[in-house]
């Protein structure tokens, strides 16, 4: 699998990811019933904990990833409504780096840096910067 197209998948699976608990979330049960959350919760994070599994490096998923999965936060529009630049895919040092824009968002550019982890692709970082005019800075979180 190459760079982009991992990107891509991720992408994907996390749009679904964070839309269908939105849908969850306005639902009655869930507004109303403490246990519909509670459940809905434990199902959502173990969804989550799958795909960053799937596609983060072990150094993300102690670092990047914990914040998102403590606490679940989505975003409307949707966060991960992203599109790879596809241009965008340079490589520096082993690490293989992919910008993504996502117009509606607080920080609409992003740059994913993928490593080889064990044979296999792995998101490790995250970058995102408002405005072509300014330097990445490193995420917090994914």
């Amino acid at each position: 699998m190459d760079v982009v197209k991992l990107l891509e998948f991720f992408l994907e699976r996390m749009l679904g990811w964070e839309v269908e608990y939105n849908k969850r979330r306005r639902s009655v049960g869930y507004k109303t019933s403490a246990e519909e959350r509670f459940k809905a919760d434990i199902e959502t994070r173990a969804k989550l904990a799958g795909v960053f599994e799937e596609f983060l490096s072990c150094k993300a998923n102690e670092t990047i990833a914990r914040s998102r999965l403590d606490m679940l936060n989505t975003a409307r529009p949707p966060e991960f409504a992203q599109a790879v630049i596809v241009d965008s895919q340079k490589e520096s040092g082993g690490s293989f780096f992919v910008e993504t824009f996502n117009a509606k968002a607080l920080v609409p550019c992003r740059r994913y840096c993928v490593v080889v982890e064990d044979g296999v692709l792995k998101i490790n970082a995250l970058y995102g910067r408002v405005s072509e005019a300014e330097k990445w800075s490193s995420r917090e979180s994914i």
